[in-house]
């Protein structure tokens, strides 16, 4: 950090040659954040090194996996890194709690940051040459159902709850699987280390919340809504309204992201605009989602949910 402050001779070439053999990401990250903001001094060589971590750290033990909305935002939410070294003590804090390492929700965007401040410091020159690197051809597969759906049953809580008994054993774990993808949970969702994160993680909800409390987060979105992930009513003083989420403001204006299953729409209201703004009563999670889902599907659904995602959890032995 001092010698990039410095400017220091030679500072590029030997951070990049400890980008190298550095033994875990957490190390790699820490010298690509560090070199973000260096200005001179980089050749053309030393910068493509340095953007193609980026395309190497999108890539992870599995495929990667895209979500409704796509843009920038969609290529960095599925860090799987399960190929990669991670420090025994972070790996054991996890087992610890029963879990298998994962990302942070915010992780994604982090990496994101590091890379626009990287590119804010180069040339047109330097642009116009790294452009193949920089504006990268990401084959992306829009998020599809595994199979065709109907419309079942419009379902309340009072057509399930006898049944959730049956969540714990017997359960068919593909069968929760496709049925997490179909409800378009993965939209919105950290769940392990895929999945976006507008909505609450869902890795550990199993061991936070009752099976009772699941299926009713599902059916009755509306009925407690976290402060963490409300949403807002805004109304301006030409008489427009906006609704969503604010994901940023300072004393100018206010970002609002409308609709979570499009990250990349996001709509900006200047502070000198507003007439009034209020939280809203709606969840920002849609009502209907499990709609399309038998009743046994959605009791796999939640055998997939409490289990973390674990195909040899007790629930699904016969």
């Amino acid at each position: 950090q001092l010698m990039v402050y410095l400017n220091a001779p030679d500072v590029i070439a030997k951070s990049l040659e400890r980008l190298d053999k550095a033994a875990t990401l957490e190390d790699q990250i820490h010298y690509v954040f560090n070199l973000r903001n260096v200005k001179a001094g980089w050749t053309l060589e030393q910068r493509q090194k340095y953007f193609s971590w980026f395309a190497t750290a999108r890539q992870g033990s599995r495929p990667e996996t895209t979500f409704p909305g796509g843009g920038d935002y969609n290529i960095w939410t599925n860090q799987a890194h399960a190929s990669r070294v991670h420090p025994p003590e972070l790996v054991q804090w996890f087992k610890d709690v029963g879990r298998d390492y994962g990302d942070g929700a915010s992780y994604a965007k982090f990496l994101l940051n590091i890379r626009k401040d990287a590119i804010a410091t180069l040339t047109s020159a330097e642009r116009e040459a790294l452009r193949p690197i920089l504006e990268p051809s990401i084959a992306t597969t829009p998020w599809k159902s595994t199979k065709e759906r109907k419309f079942v049953k419009e379902w309340a809580m009072t057509d399930l709850e006898s049944a959730l008994g049956d969540v714990a054993r017997g359960r068919n774990f593909e069968n929760g699987k496709a049925a997490f993808n179909d409800a378009q949970c993965t939209a919105c969702h950290r769940f392990g280390n895929e999945g976006g994160s507008v909505g609450p993680e869902l890795t550990g909800a199993g061991s936070k919340y009752s099976r009772r409390d699941l299926l009713e987060s599902m059916i009755e979105p509306s009925k407690v809504i976290s402060d963490q992930f409300q949403n807002s009513n805004i109304w301006k003083k030409d008489g427009d309204d906006v609704s969503g989420r604010i994901i940023d403001e300072n004393k100018e204006r206010i970002i609002v992201l409308p609709n979570m299953l499009a990250p990349e729409v996001t709509v900006e209201v200047p502070i000198s605009e507003i007439a009034r703004r209020e939280p809203s009563k709606v969840s920002a999670m849609p009502t209907g989602l499990l709609n399309q889902l038998t009743q046994e599907e959605i009791l796999d659904l939640l055998a997939y949910i409490e289990t973390m995602g674990k195909a040899k959890a007790a629930n699904f032995k016969q």
